[in-house]
């Protein structure tokens, strides 16, 4: 059955479980979706706040049932989507000193004298760092942002592939249309990220399910027609030229959806994602409280020194106790914690997500993600 979840800001979404689940596995599946800790968050139907240990069937929660789901505090915002953080960030900060040093003249790319006069391949890059105005730039920013659920979908592995290569393949259909196009005038195409924005677009329309429709003046829309509505927003900014760039993005998406030739399988080299997640990772991935994150050391030990108030004083005049005590706590704290890390709740939420996969793949995905949830469902979703 589909449990109908929404938030305090009007965002909704399905997610799929049995009545058999309890609101902790219920919680589990949200997190999945988006990206909230499942810690984090909670379950309210009118006055009733869910608990975690009683089933969906305890509670008569049926198909199509509506709940409030809301975070306890925060909002995920773009936990476990570092790519779609630094491509939001990056587009709009470049966009920003183009337009403060003046280079913006640099952006824009056209085939003569550009590219057939003064051979100046480097605007294959330049121009997909930036939006030439600030129109552009809201209208952009704002579907990338969107664009993380699509990261969390596909991992952030599997979401960096897609991204270059979408880069690489609508810069040289791009580059096919203006030398085709150069007797109908066809010369200029546009700064930005269009390609990839347009790409990346197709993958939601095809991925992301309607949650809701309504209708406006006899129209019917849905919760996601206004992605579609910033899409035609952005094209019409720069309307003719525009029309290159978001037909290259929309056709290499097919494609990329389609699985011609195997693509999706294709990743970047190990040694590459090692360095990646060594030395960008922490630049641009997003902090967050888990179950497998540290506690601090008041949680740890209870906020005293055997019968002393915890401080650094205290540490420094009481040194034997301290260690003594800091010591055995630490010990009985690791004893407890490791057989409880992995709990079978978290596996056979899992499983039921990836109906495909053994129970042995899914305890590996936990141990490798530190028994974040969250974490191994990305795993499994790459591999």
């Amino acid at each position: 059955m589909q449990i109908l979840c929404n938030d305090r800001l009007g965002k909704k979404i399905r997610v799929d479980c049995n009545k058999e689940d309890t609101i902790g596995q219920l919680k589990k599946r949200i997190s999945t979706q988006t990206g909230t800790n499942a810690n984090r968050i909670v379950l309210k139907k009118g006055n009733i706040t869910f608990k975690d240990h009683i089933t969906l069937d305890d509670y008569e929660i049926h198909d199509a049932y509506a709940i409030m789901s809301q975070p306890s505090s925060g909002l995920s915002g773009f936990h476990n989507t570092p790519l779609s953080k630094a491509l939001t960030f990056g587009v709009g900060a470049g966009s920003i000193v183009a337009s403060i040093m003046h280079w913006k003249p640099y952006l824009r790319m056209i085939l003569n004298p550009h590219l057939t006069r003064d051979y100046q391949f480097w605007r294959l890059t330049t121009s997909q760092l930036a939006f030439y105005n600030s129109g552009e730039v809201l209208f952009g920013c704002l579907m990338l942002y969107q664009f993380r659920v699509i990261e969390r979908q596909f991992g952030s592995k599997k979401f960096s592939a897609f991204i270059a290569l979408t880069a690489i393949a609508t810069k040289l259909l791009e580059l096919g249309f203006l030398v085709s196009g150069n007797a109908l005038g066809l010369n200029v195409l546009p700064a930005g990220p269009y390609g990839i924005i347009f790409a990346t677009l197709y993958q939601f329309y095809r991925l992301i399910p309607v949650t809701y429709k309504f209708r406006v003046l006899g129209l019917t829309f849905s919760d996601k027609s206004y992605m579609y509505f910033l899409a035609v927003q952005l094209i019409a900014l720069q309307y003719p030229t525009s029309l290159v760039p978001a037909l290259s993005g929309l056709f290499v998406g097919f494609l990329y959806h389609a699985n011609l030739g195997g693509i999706k399988k294709w990743r970047f080299p190990q040694v590459l994602q090692r360095l990646a997640t060594r030395w960008l990772l922490p630049f641009i991935a997003s902090g967050s409280t888990s179950r497998g994150s540290y506690a601090t050391v008041e949680q740890m030990y209870g906020g005293q020194i055997g019968n002393q108030p915890l401080s650094f004083s205290n540490l420094l005049t009481q040194p034997q106790q301290a260690s003594t005590t800091m010591g055995r706590t630490y010990m009985e704290t690791m004893a407890e914690g490791i057989p409880q890390a992995m709990s079978e709740e978290e596996i056979v939420a899992l499983m039921t997500m990836f109906p495909n996969v053994d129970r042995a793949t899914v305890v590996r995905a936990l141990q490798r993600a530190n028994n974040d949830v969250n974490g191994a469902a990305s795993i499994l979703l790459e591999d």
